[in-house]
C-alpha cells in the first residue's frame, strides 16, 4: 500500500482514536515466518517413480501423474491435433494457425513433428510479441504517468522494443532482470548491449506517478516506493510497500529493511525536477566511433556557438531580443518610431497577436479596404549625414507580398516593394535603403495598401546612422558565416535518441536513508544503511560500494541462484501463462497470505531445472508444452469433478478465455489484414514531446498493427481492452481477470471493428480460398476456429449462403467470430 503524506495522517488519527498501536517495531523478522515454504530455499527434487510409464514424456510428467495416482485419477484422453495446434500456437504466438500451417503440420509425419513444430514457432518473432506482452503486464507498461495531469512517455515504446526483444533472444532471465535494475551500471561489452541495458531501466520509471506534487521530497519518496512495491511483486511476489509505515503485517519484512532499500532507490536519480516534474531520461550510446565523430561535432558546436554569442547581443542592440518575445524600444540603437505613432489612414487593426513585434502592438489592414489605406512615418534628424531607414514587420504566410513603400525627403521620392511573408534580415528590421539626409527637413516614410492581397503589416520604423548600419552589416555578416558554419555542423551531428531510464545519483546525493516514522518525512529515525532484505535464510547479503546506489547488489541479489523466490515466481508466471493457472494461482504473491503450491515439488524441480539451463525462458516453455499434461484433452475424465472440482491435479486441460489482444489480432489474422510490422513508436510525432498530456489525445490512431504495439494510455484505454479485462497498468498484473459478460457478447455481435473483420475475413476467402462452397465452409472453420465443421454447421451455412448470397460470407465470419469457441482456448 502507498500513502501520501495527508492520508498517512489520517491513518494515524484513526489509530489513535482506536487505540491502536503505531509505533514502530524493531524489524526483526520473526523466526516461524522464515518457514513458510516460499522462503524456504529451493529444494532439488527428483522425478517420482509413477504406474504409467507410457504415459511420460516429460520430468513435469511424473509429478502431475503421481498426484492424479495418489487421487485415484487418470489423465483425461489427449487432445485432437489440430486442437493441440491451436493450443500451441495461441500459446506461443497469440495468433491461430491458418489452414494452410494446420495442413503442412498434419502431413508431418515424423516422430519429432510436434518439437520441430515448436522449435520453430519459439524462433519466429511472434513468440516476443506474445510473451513480451505477459512482462509488459508485470512491468506495469503504459505509455503516460495517469492520474491528474496524466503525461504522456514519449519513449516508453523503447521499452516495450526492449523486452519482446529480449524474449525473442532469449535473454538469459537473470541478466533481463539485472538490466532492468542496473542496466546503466551494468554497460555491456559493445554498443547494442549497452544501448539495450540502459533501455531496460525504464522498468524502474514507467510507473503511474503525479509528477505535479509540488513537495518534491515526498514526490521522490513516493517514487521510491512505487518502485520498491513493484520490484517486490513483479520479482518476489512479496508486497514490500506495506512496509514503509510498520514491519509487514503477514511477512517477515520489516521497515528497517524497506529503508534499506529506499536508501539505494534514493541514490537513483529517477526524476528531473521543475515546476512539473518529469521522469528522468537519458541518451542512448552510440559506437564507439561514432561517439568519437559526433564528440568532435560537439565541440565545434560549442566553439561556434561561443563566437555567435556576443555577436547576437551586440545585433541584439539593433533588432532586439533572438527570441519570440516583444522588443523595446528604448534599448535599440538609433532613432526608433512606433507604430502608435503613425499617422493611420483609413480603419486598421491594433494586434498583439505576433511576439516578434516592437513595443506595444503592431496594426494590420485586416486585408480589406485595399487602396483606402495607408501609414505614415515622420521624422527629422538631428544632423546632416548618411543614414539607412529600416522598417520593421511580423512576417507570416498570410502577409501581403507586393506592400508598397515610398520614402520623401525633399523633392526626392523613392518607392519600392515589400514581401511580408518572408522574414526580414534583421528579424524584426528590414533595410529600405540607406539617404543623405539633412535637419530641419522632414522625411516620411509611407506604406500603402493598394495592389496588395494579403495582411499589411505597420510596426515601426529604425534609422541608423551610416557608420552604425556599417557596424550592423559587418556583424551580420559574420553572424551570417559563422551560422552558416554552425548549421553545417548541426546537420552532421545525429539527432539524439532519449530513452527513458534511471542514472546513479551525483555522488553527494547517494547515501543511506533515516527511518520514517510512520512514513511521515517530518519526522525522521534512526539512519539504516542502504542493502538488501535479509530475510531470506541462506542468502549472502551484498556490500553496497561506496559512493554508488546500491542497486548492483540488489540486481545481483535478486538472481542469486539462492535467492528462493525469483526463480519460483518466474517459473510459476510460466506456467500460469501456458495452462490459465498457475501452480501457485496467487501468482503476485507468494507471502503468507497466498496460496500454496498444488505441485510443490514441481515448481521446485522446474526452478532448478530453469537455472540448470542458462536460465532460458524458451527451453523452459518448449519443455512444458511438449510435455504430456500440456496435451491432454480439455473433458474431465470419470470422477475427476467429484475429487478435484478445481481440477488443481491438472486431469484435464483448463478451458480459458482468451486477453483482449489475442482476440483483436486473431480477427486481424484470419481476414488477412494483420500488419505485422515490429517495433518503432506508437503515437504519433506531435505527441512525442515532453510535457504532452494525455488530454491532447483527442482518438487513438487507427491501426491494424499487433495490438502490442499500439498505444496504451492509462486513462485512454481501447474499448475491447476494457471489455475483456486487459491489465490493470498501474500495478503489477501476474493474472488478468477473465470475466464472462454480455457486454462482451455485445460488443462482438454489433462493433464495427468485428463487423469489418468479417467483412475482410470474407472477401479473402472469395479471393484466394478455394473455389467450391463447401470446401470454403470448411476453409472458414479451419481459420477461425481451427477445426471443420460438423454436418450440421455445415448445413447451416450452406442454408445461409443460399439465403444472404451478396452477404452470407460475411455472416459466416461474423457468427464465427462472435461464438464463444472463438474467444475460448481448450
Amino acid at each position: 500500500m502507498r500513502y501520501g503524506e495527508r492520508t498517512i495522517r489520517g491513518v494515524l488519527l484513526l489509530a489513535s482514536v482506536l487505540g491502536l498501536s503505531t509505533a514502530v517495531p524493531a524489524g526483526d523478522p520473526q523466526p516461524a515466518a522464515v518457514t513458510h515454504w516460499a522462503f524456504r530455499p529451493v529444494a532439488s527434487p527428483v522425478p517420482p517413480d509413477v504406474s504409467n510409464r507410457t504415459w511420460y514424456r516429460s520430468p513435469v510428467d511424473a509429478f502431475i501423474l503421481r498426484r492424479l495416482e495418489e487421487a485415484g485419477l487418470a489423465p483425461a484422453p489427449d487432445a485432437s491435433a489440430r486442437r493441440w495446434l491451436r493450443r500451441v500456437y495461441l500459446a506461443l504466438h497469440g495468433l491461430p494457425p491458418s489452414p494452410e500451417e494446420q495442413t503442412l503440420y498434419l502431413a508431418d509425419d515424423r516422430p519429432d513433428a510436434a518439437a520441430r513444430l515448436v522449435d520453430r514457432l519459439l524462433a519466429s518473432p511472434r513468440f516476443g510479441e506474445r510473451w513480451g506482452r505477459h512482462w509488459l503486464d508485470v512491468a506495469r507498461y503504459a505509455e503516460s504517468s495517469g492520474g491528474g495531469r496524466s503525461l504522456i512517455f514519449p519513449n516508453a515504446w523503447r521499452y516495450r522494443d526492449f523486452v519482446i526483444a529480449a524474449f525473442n533472444a532469449d535473454l538469459p532471465f537473470d541478466r533481463f532482470v539485472q538490466e532492468q535494475i542496473a542496466g546503466d551500471i551494468l554497460g555491456g561489452r559493445n554498443v547494442v548491449e549497452r544501448r539495450r541495458a540502459l533501455t531496460a531501466t525504464g522498468f524502474l520509471v514507467l510507473g503511474p506517478n503525479n509528477y505535479e506534487t509540488q513537495n518534491k521530497q515526498l514526490l521522490e519518496l513516493d517514487v521510491a516506493d512505487e518502485q520498491i512495491d513493484t520490484i517486490g511483486r513483479a520479482l518476489l511476489g512479496i508486497s514490500f510497500g506495506c512496509a514503509r509505515c510498520h514491519d509487514h503485517k503477514f511477512d517477515p519484512f520489516s521497515t528497517r529493511e524497506y529503508y534499506s532499500l529506499a536508501g539505494i532507490l534514493l541514490s537513483t536519480k529517477s526524476l528531473e525536477h521543475d515546476n512539473v516534474s518529469k521522469w528522468s531520461r537519458g541518451r542512448l550510446p552510440l559506437d564507439t566511433a561514432v561517439e568519437a565523430r559526433v564528440a568532435r561535432l560537439e565541440q565545434a558546436r560549442a566553439e561556434l556557438e561561443a563566437k555567435l554569442q556576443p555577436i547576437n547581443q551586440q545585433l541584439a542592440r539593433f533588432d532586439g531580443p533572438a527570441t519570440a518575445k516583444p522588443a523595446d524600444p528604448q534599448a535599440l540603437a538609433g532613432l526608433v518610431i512606433e507604430a502608435e505613432e503613425a499617422e493611420l489612414v483609413g480603419q486598421w487593426k491594433r494586434s498583439t497577436h505576433s511576439p516578434w513585434r516592437v513595443g506595444q502592438a503592431y496594426y494590420h489592414d485586416n486585408n480589406s479596404g485595399k487602396g483606402t489605406k495607408a501609414a505614415i512615418f515622420t521624422f527629422s534628424v538631428p544632423e546632416a549625414d548618411r543614414y539607412e531607414i529600416r522598417l520593421a514587420y511580423a512576417a507570416a504566410s498570410g502577409r501581403a507580398e507586393n506592400v508598397p513603400v515610398i520614402v520623401r525627403h525633399g523633392g526626392v521620392e523613392r518607392r519600392l516593394h515589400l514581401d511580408q511573408r518572408r522574414r526580414p534580415e534583421g528579424g524584426r528590421f528590414q533595410a529600405i535603403g540607406r539617404y543623405f539626409l539633412v535637419p530641419d527637413v522632414p522625411v516620411t516614410v509611407r506604406i500603402e495598401t493598394a495592389g496588395t492581397s494579403g495582411h499589411v503589416i505597420v510596426d515601426a520604423i529604425q534609422v541608423l546612422r551610416e557608420h552604425e548600419a556599417a557596424a550592423l552589416q559587418a556583424l551580420s555578416q559574420r553572424r551570417r558565416h559563422l551560422q552558416t558554419e554552425l548549421d553545417r555542423v548541426l546537420r552532421k551531428l545525429p539527432s539524439p535518441e532519449w530513452v527513458m531510464c534511471v542514472q546513479e545519483q551525483p555522488r553527494q546525493r547517494i547515501g543511506d536513508m533515516r527511518i520514517l516514522k510512520r512514513g511521515n518525512p517530518e519526522s525522521p529515525g534512526a539512519v539504516v544503511k542502504r542493502g538488501v532484505p535479509t530475510f531470506l535464510p541462506g542468502l549472502d547479503k551484498p556490500e553496497v560500494p561506496k559512493g554508488r546506489s546500491g542497486r548492483l547488489a540488489l540486481a545481483r541479489w535478486l538472481t542469486d541462484p539462492a535467492n528462493p523466490l525469483t526463480t519460483r515466481v518466474y517459473v510459476n508466471r510460466i506456467w500460469h501463462y501456458l495452462f490459465g493457472r498457475g501452480l501457485v494461482r496467487s501468482t503476485d504473491n507468494f507471502g503468507t497470505t497466498g496460496e500454496r503450491p498444488s505441485h510443490p515439488e514441481l515448481l521446485d524441480f522446474l526452478a532448478r531445472w530453469f537455472q540448470a539451463r542458462g536460465w532460458s525462458t524458451k527451453r523452459l516453455i518448449r519443455e512444458i508444452i511438449l510435455s504430456h499434461t500440456f496435451a491432454v484433452g480439455p473433458r474431465a475424465p470419470e470422477g475427476a469433478v467429484e475429487v478435484d472440482p478445481e481440477n488443481r491435479l491438472l486431469s484435464h486441460f483448463p478451458r480459458r478465455r482468451l486477453e483482449a489482444e489475442v482476440l483483436r489480432d486473431a480477427m486481424l489474422y484470419v481476414s488477412g489484414e494483420l500488419d505485422l510490422a515490429m517495433g518503432g513508436p506508437s503515437l504519433p510525432p506531435a505527441l512525442r514531446k515532453i510535457g504532452k498530456e494525455e488530454k491532447e489525445v483527442r482518438s487513438l490512431p487507427a491501426s491494424k498493427r499487433r495490438s502490442v504495439y499500439l498505444p496504451l494510455l492509462r486513462n485512454l484505454t481501447p474499448e475491447y481492452y476494457r471489455l475483456f479485462d486487459g491489465a490493470n497498468t498501474s500495478v503489477v498484473t501476474g493474472r488478468r481477470s477473465a470475466s464472462t459478460t454480455a457486454l462482451q457478447a455485445l460488443y462482438m455481435m454489433n462493433n464495427r471493428f468485428v463487423l469489418d473483420r468479417a467483412r475482410a475475413a470474407s472477401e479473402k476467402l472469395l479471393r484466394e480460398g478455394p473455389s467450391e462452397t463447401t470446401a470454403r465452409v470448411r476453409y472458414a472453420f479451419l481459420a477461425a476456429l481451427t477445426r471443420d465443421p460438423s454436418p450440421n454447421e455445415r448445413e447451416a451455412c450452406l442454408r445461409l449462403l443460399a439465403d444472404e448470397p451478396e452477404l452470407g460470407w460475411q455472416m459466416v465470419f461474423h457468427a464465427l467470430f462472435s461464438c464463444a469457441e472463438f474467444r475460448y482456448v481448450e
